[in-house]
C-alpha cells in the first residue's frame, strides 16, 4: 500500500512539473494540461513496469530462496546445535512422531 501511494505521488509530481514547463513556454492552460499528461506518461509507464519486474524478481527470490533458507536452518539446528544439548527433551515437548 505504501508503494502504491508513493508511485501515485511520483506520477502526480511528474505531471505537474511537465505542466509547469508547458505553461512557462507560453502554452494555454488546457494545452499545458494535455501536453503535461502526454509527456509524463512514458516516465510513469516505465516506472510502473520496472516496479512490476522488481516485484516479480523479489517474489521469485522469496519463493525459491525462502524455502532453501528454512531447510538450511533446519539442517543447521539438527546437526550443529543438537549435539550441544545431549539430554532428551521431555515427552510433552518431543516433536510429533518422535518415539
Amino acid at each position: 500500500a505504501i508503494l502504491s501511494v508513493g508511485m501515485a505521488v511520483d506520477a502526480n509530481i511528474l505531471i505537474f512539473e511537465r505542466m509547469k514547463d508547458e505553461l512557462r513556454s507560453g502554452r494555454t492552460l488546457l494545452s499545458a494540461i494535455n501536453l503535461g499528461f502526454n509527456r509524463a506518461w512514458p516516465a510513469i509507464r516505465d516506472s510502473n513496469v520496472s516496479t512490476l519486474i522488481t516485484c516479480g524478481i523479489l517474489f521469485w527470490f522469496a519463493d525459491t530462496l525462502g524455502a532453501t533458507s528454512m531447510n538450511l536452518a533446519s539442517f543447521a539446528y539438527r546437526y550443529r546445535h543438537r549435539p550441544m544439548f545431549p539430554f532428551e527433551p521431555d515427552a510433552a515437548y518431543a516433536p510429533i512422531g518422535a518415539a
